[in-house]
């Protein structure tokens, strides 16, 4: 049974580096604690706008969550909603590792879903691959949207939202989407929109240390001695001589002797 449904994913950006940051310090228990944080966050913004979570949540992962809403108004109400409470979050650390930077895309179109035989519920659907590509090109703190989304919109809050753009997809196709840039947007989340990631940085000092290391190699390297005595140079070049050759020209008239013109070389 398809239905027309607006999906959102929601992903926490960095999380891959945070969870080996924590777990090699504290222990798998801190990753669970993670993700346990970042469900609160997901089910707070649901309930912040009256929607029961359950209802809402198609599948949670562990670095965030994929949502189905009835229309493009409750999705949009429910992003405005979680990025408040991460902001309240946020605000509260001074340490990077304590805020939460997270991405959103959305999407609207049919969706099929049906229960499975286990029990969980199982969904297909363009607008599922959409709103990944849209969560994928989306900048931390920002909410990404496809046009059949903002359509979806009543007119004040489709001027929340910037100029349509072309975002590149994970085969390199180009969506149309148009992004919501978030108000409470902190360092951290400006950080990450520059590539603040360590191990750009990681790999930007390593080619730094090598490229240091091959200008000094070059430096050391050992010259040939200097020749104790004079250095004998290229031989000079010959001296130029400079003459005007006397020509004897032979008159071929020489009964006009008397009117041939006088020159140096006739005299």
């Amino acid at each position: 049974m398809y239905q027309t449904r607006t999906i959102v994913v929601v992903d926490l950006y960095g999380y891959s580096d945070l969870v080996n940051l924590y777990e090699q310090g504290l222990g798998a228990n801190t990753v669970a604690e993670l993700n346990e944080q970042i469900q609160g966050f997901v089910d707070g913004g649901a309930v912040a706008v009256g929607i029961d979570p359950g209802r809402a949540v198609l599948c949670r992962t562990g670095d965030g969550a994929i949502l189905m809403f009835d229309s493009p108004d409750e999705a949009h109400r429910f992003a405005a909603a979680f990025f408040e409470i991460v902001h309240a979050h946020n605000r509260e650390r001074t340490e990077p590792t304590g805020k939460r930077p997270f991405r959103m895309g959305a999407a609207t179109g049919e969706v099929a879903v049906k229960v499975g035989a286990d029990g969980t519920p199982q969904f297909a659907g363009m607008a599922v691959a959409r709103a990944k590509r849209m969560e994928e090109a989306d900048k931390p703190g920002d909410f990404l949207i496809d046009p059949e989304t903002f359509d979806g919109l009543p007119p004040n809050l489709q001027a929340e939202y910037g100029p349509a753009q072309r975002v590149r997809g994970k085969r390199k196709e180009r969506f149309v989407a148009r992004r919501r840039a978030n108000p409470f947007a902190g360092p951290l989340d400006t950080r990450a929109r520059r590539g603040g990631n360590r191990r750009v940085w990681a790999a930007a000092a390593m080619v730094g240390l090598v490229t240091a290391g091959t200008v000094a190699g070059v430096a050391a390297w050992p010259k040939p001695d200097a020749p104790s005595g004079p250095v004998a140079g290229p031989p000079d070049p010959p001296p130029r001589v400079f003459f005007r050759p006397k020509v004897e020209v032979e008159n071929p008239f020489p009964e006009d002797e008397h009117l041939r013109p006088r020159s140096d070389n006739n005299p």
